[in-house]
């Protein structure tokens, strides 16, 4: 049995296919139970059919004045850096 959440409907070299992601029994961690993130990886995956590429982001977005902006991948890389060494 599958869960909702490990199981979806993706694009592959042009053709739907089914995805189903399934915990592995031999997994010493966890006993071969799923993790509640590792579970829904699927229901999370770029699906048309569950709308989740609404989900995605399209372009490099920066937050900046209270909301999503479009930025660089340099001005992307050089905000991480800034905040990285203020950290």
């Amino acid at each position: 049995w599958y869960a909702p959440s490990m199981y979806n409907i993706v694009r592959q070299n042009g053709q739907d296919v089914h995805l189903v992601i399934k915990p592995d029994d031999n997994c010493e961690v966890n006993s071969g139970l799923a993790s509640v993130r590792g579970a829904r990886i699927a229901e999370m995956s770029y699906s048309r059919q569950r709308n989740t590429e609404l989900q995605r982001l399209t372009d490099r977005m920066v937050w900046r004045y209270g909301q999503m902006q479009p930025t660089s991948w340099d001005d992307a890389l050089d905000l991480v850096a800034r905040v990285t060494v203020a950290v």
